[in-house]
């Protein structure tokens, strides 16, 4: 048999390819032909395979008459298109979760004192339940909470409860910040290992970070590079950052930090307790002056130039807070049927490798 070097298929596939079980034949063998493949593309890509599948990343934001409330809605969890909010004031003497049916019939609701909510943007709902000690798990999909973690976080104090998450750039939820604003130190849950630990030792946490949350909100961020920072918005003219690394201990006295304002202290953000939405390296938040979607970018790390503005523009929020939140939604298969599509849905397919005849 002859070993040759060869293009084995390159075609564009369409809808009418596939069958009913959505497989397509790109080529046969038979007993005296056989082909090993080297090279796949698809897309014109090699080596790897593209997600052909999307859903939709809708960024919404509501105006609240009370600047010192965050407020979260997201749309269409999971196959039973649940809605869920979550509420809190910015003590969190508040906290609150609602989830809904898409009729508006409640599948549950949670009301207590100092238990933040943290959402990872795809099914989970995370809860730091200080007074009990412990981390809990919401599955928004099927309506089940479990404990995530039974955590002494060494602290009496019960009172204004923390908790902040943090994805990696594929989506991953990788840690969940939690601490108590007096006398306590600050954790964080590795869902690596599903241990937890105190990243201020055996420091009050206070004593650590100058801008605590009794100054303003904080949100983990992870830049392109992989690195991690932990963002306070300060002021409503600027954000502070701290930079951040599992398995280490920052005990000095005011961690050394990085201020970011634009133009010179012009007024950026409606209130500090507004939400922010951390997506990747991007901190998205409701501008002061326009009501407009803006966000920080931190890999690029400057004053004036790291805050960009979409374009998009809504009612100015004057003094009122207003919050912003992403909801990942697929769309339904009316709404796909019922689009019109610039160009005809299509798979480009390339592979070489060799042919045996």
């Amino acid at each position: 048999m002859a070993d040759t070097l060869a293009e084995i298929h390159n075609a564009t596939l369409q809808s009418s390819d596939f069958n009913s079980s959505g497989e397509a034949t790109l080529f046969t063998t038979n007993s005296s032909t056989f082909a090993a493949i080297a090279t796949p593309k698809v897309n014109d890509i090699e080596g790897f395979t593209p997600s052909v599948a999307s859903s939709g990343n809708a960024i919404g934001h509501s105006i609240y008459g009370d600047n010192r409330v965050d407020n979260r809605l997201y749309m269409n969890l999971g196959p039973n298109n649940y809605n869920m909010l979550i509420h809190k004031n910015h003590a969190g003497s508040v906290s609150q979760l609602f989830l809904r049916q898409s009729d508006g019939t409640e599948v549950v609701s949670y009301s207590n004192t100092y238990s933040p909510w943290w959402f990872d943007g795809k099914q989970f709902a995370y809860r730091y339940l200080k007074s009990q000690n412990r981390l809990e798990k919401l599955d928004c999909f099927t309506n089940t909470l479990t404990t995530l973690l039974s955590y002494d976080a060494n602290s009496s104090e019960n009172n204004y409860a923390y908790c902040y998450g943090l994805n990696d750039h594929s989506g991953n939820t990788k840690y969940l910040f939690f601490w108590t604003r007096t006398a306590a130190h600050w954790n964080y849950y590795d869902f690596s290992t599903g241990a937890a630990r105190s990243f201020t030792g055996s420091s009050d946490g206070d004593n650590v970070y100058q801008y605590t949350p009794q100054v303003g909100s904080w949100f983990p961020l992870m830049k392109t590079d992989g690195s991690i920072i932990l963002i306070c918005v300060r002021q409503t003219s600027r954000i502070t950052y701290y930079n951040w690394q599992p398995d280490t201990d920052y005990t000095s006295t005011y961690e050394t930090s990085t201020d970011r304002s634009l133009n010179s202290g012009a007024r950026i953000f409606t209130a500090t307790e507004q939400h922010f939405q951390v997506v990747k390296n991007r901190l998205y938040y409701i501008d002061y002056s326009t009501g407009g979607l803006h966000y920080y970018d931190a890999d690029i790390d400057a004053n004036e130039t790291a805050y960009k503005d979409t374009g998009f523009d809504f009612a100015s929020v004057g003094s009122y807070g207003a919050s912003v939140n992403v909801t990942n939604t697929t769309p339904s298969n009316s709404v796909i049927s019922g689009r019109t599509y610039t160009h005809t849905p299509s798979l480009k397919l390339r592979m070489t490798g060799v042919t045996s005849t």
